[in-house]
């Protein structure tokens, strides 16, 4: 196993969106399409995966600051050379390693819990995604990783779901968080506003007008859906309500607690 780090250059962010994160996520998986863990911060990202495949990552990366700096008007390097990559070499080091890499969130003191973070493979690891990114977890793994001092001495609560909600939004969160997708982009997935149809059916009845609405669709659109497997609706079940597993939007978060020391050297750096 080989873990690599990929760092900003000064004044550089990898995202400061959750939308713009998902990008950069999406450009990993696509070159490493199976690690062993995965974790995208704000200035630099993690990978622990079977090769060592920093030639394609930089590659990867490369071509994201060529479409980055076309949109913003920028030039140059988005993230710096990666250098070294560290072998790891027996099971008890990829174990310290994983945890490692999932926590960074909360030892940077981005978020509370490591499930808050969704540009991580925490959550894959615990089955708490629909496409799964790197390997499901044996049970423990999350109180293992949740009982560092940086979240809480005991760990932390898994989800234990929700019956019934008041509102729609709480469905339309819920789906964007397990499928990891766009709010504004839930309406025009076929497999997410059929999620979503199906699980207000269960969860929050409502109208098919109201919901049209809330996705930004015509009801003919709505009315055009797809098998939806009970799995993935027992995931939505699953994080309906829980904080912890936010919308994917595209909101700045330069704002947001902890995002200060992000916040400051983007606008040193800006344009």
């Amino acid at each position: 196993m080989w873990h690599m780090v990929a760092r900003t250059v000064r004044g550089r962010l990898l995202f400061s969106s959750w939308v713009a994160g998902r990008e950069v996520w999406n450009v990993v998986v696509r070159v490493v399409p199976a690690p062993e863990a995965l974790c995208v911060m704000p200035d630099h990202l993690h990978v622990v995966a079977a090769t060592d495949a920093r030639r394609a990552l930089a590659q990867a990366l490369a071509g994201l600051a060529r479409s980055r700096n076309a949109r913003e008007g920028r030039r140059g390097a988005l993230v710096r050379p990666l250098a070294h990559a560290h072998p790891i070499a027996d099971a008890q080091k990829l174990r310290r390693t994983l945890r490692y890499v999932h926590l960074n969130p909360n030892r940077a003191r981005l978020v509370s819990d490591p499930l808050d973070w969704p540009f991580s493979t925490h959550r894959d690891a615990l089955g708490l995604t629909w496409n799964r990114v790197g390997p499901r977890r044996r049970v423990g793994f999350h109180e293992y990783v949740s009982c560092d001092p940086s979240v809480a001495v005991s760990g932390t609560e898994l989800p234990g779901g929700a019956l019934r909600t008041k509102d729609p939004m709480d469905v339309l969160v819920a789906v964007s968080s397990v499928l990891r997708l766009p709010m504004d982009r839930l309406g025009r997935d076929p497999l997410a506003r059929s999620v979503v149809w199906e699980a207000c059916g269960v969860l929050c009845p409502t109208t098919m007008v109201e919901l049209a609405s809330r996705l930004g669709i015509g009801e003919r659109t709505l009315r055009r859906r797809r098998h939806v497997p009970a799995e993935l609706l027992a995931l939505v079940q699953r994080v309906l309500g829980d904080p912890r597993f936010g919308p994917v939007d595209g909101h700045s978060l330069l704002g947001v607690k902890g995002w200060g020391r992000y916040r400051a050297a983007w606008e040193e750096h800006r344009p």
